[in-house]
């Protein structure tokens, strides 16, 4: 029983068309030549330009998510059991140094002499 060689119905069809192919001609007329245009903000261009067809835009916009959407990654912690975990920000370090200063500061003194003082007439 022959195991390899041509088999009947087997591979493309004859006169199909293969992956859609898109005119080089055509993407490097929306290029530009400026150089701070990135080529995610060229990726980005084709996948909102509603001319191109839907596969091309599509090929773009998966092109583009990693850049735009990074994948989240998982962060593993290591201590001790008996302390407790502290995340410290510098948000907390502001407010920590703010509560520290309210704590121990004095309030100012204000000296109001009786010729500051203005009486109002009802």
């Amino acid at each position: 029983m022959p195991r390899g060689g041509a088999r009947v119905g087997a591979g493309r069809r004859a006169g199909s068309l293969g992956k859609p192919r898109v005119s080089v001609d055509r993407v490097l007329a929306n290029a530009t030549l400026d150089p701070a245009y990135s080529p995610l903000a060229f990726l980005l261009g084709i996948m909102q330009d509603d001319k191109q067809e839907l596969p091309l835009r599509y090929q773009c916009a998966v092109a583009a998510a990693p850049y735009m959407h990074p994948k989240l990654s998982s962060v593993e912690v290591k201590g001790d059991a008996s302390r407790p975990l502290q995340v410290q920000s510098d948000l907390g370090q502001a407010l920590a140094a703010l509560a520290e200063l309210a704590r121990t500061r004095q309030p100012d003194m204000i000296e109001l002499l009786p010729s500051d003082v203005t009486t109002v007439e009802a």
